[in-house]
Order: C-alpha cells, then structure tokens, then sequence
C-alpha cells in the first residue's frame, strides 16, 4: 500500500483500482493502519468473489499490555482482540479464521497469528480442512538461524 519504489508492477490500492485478485496477502501490515475500518475495507475490495486475505499480526489475548513488547514497537497503531477481528468481519460481511503459523512455535511468538478472510464459505471450507491435517500454517522456518553472518576478526 506503500509505493518504496522497488516494483515496477506496484499497485497503489489507496487510487483505487478495479483489479480483483484471488489471493491478498498483507504480512505484518494490519498493525499499521491508523483507520483499521477503512484500510480493511480497502483490503477486501480486493478481492474476487472466491478470493482470500492472508494478514499475520499478533493478536490480544488479555494479558497485561505494558508485557506486550510488541504493541510498543515503532509504527504500531493497532492491536487487535479476537473479537475485534470478528466485528471487523461481520460489518464486511466477510467469513473470518484464525491460524497459527509455525514460526509462533518459536521466535514469532505466543500471540502471533495468520487472520483469513473470504467471502467463499467454499472457501473457507478449503481452509479447515487443510487444517484438519495440519497443525500449524506454513511460514518462515522457526528453527532456521536469523541473526546476522558472523564477520571474520580484522586482526586476522
């Protein structure tokens, strides 16, 4: 939704647009949205009549807030309950999941999620039953190693 200038085919969604696209998918965007009505919104026009949005954030699970070292990171405006996500849903008249991705297992944590979104009961169907087989949503691999390459010792 933000143009960094680095996709020639970049689609400014805030223009609007008469795309419709099968698959959205808004990783780690949600908790940026300053008018979460408006920008869901504009996140579900997107799609055709069978479509799905995937969006990952973390999502509220009553905890004590001030432990939520999330919530206080740069540019994060929105934190989401549960319920939050199923009234955003109900006034889209949108169907609505919720998934862990396997990176939670480890350094994704506790609370992060995958949010689905469609319109296609059929395809919310599809949903549960890949899920029926699968515990977790497939994501970044939690065991691989993220920290930067260690550097050679300039002294030799």
């Amino acid at each position: 939704m933000v143009d960094l200038g680095l996709d020639e085919d970049f689609l400014n969604v805030r223009d609007g647009t008469k795309e419709r696209f099968d698959l959205v998918v808004a990783c780690e965007v949600v908790e940026h949205f300053t008018d979460p009505t408006t920008e869901f919104r504009r996140l579900f026009e997107l799609l055709t009549p069978d479509g799905l949005l995937v969006c990952s954030t973390n999502i509220y699970d009553g905890g004590n807030l001030a432990k939520h070292e999330y919530l206080y990171r740069r540019g994060h405006v929105s934190y989401y309950s549960p319920r939050t996500i199923a009234r955003i849903a109900r006034t889209n008249r949108i169907h609505f999941d919720f998934r862990v991705p396997q990176m939670a297992t480890t350094q994704g944590g506790p609370r992060k999620r995958y949010l689905l979104f469609s319109r296609s009961p059929k395809v919310m169907e599809q949903v549960a039953l890949y899920f029926g087989q699968h515990m977790y949503a497939p994501s970044e691999d939690p065991t691989a190693d993220l920290s930067p390459p260690a550097t050679a010792d300039a002294t030799g």
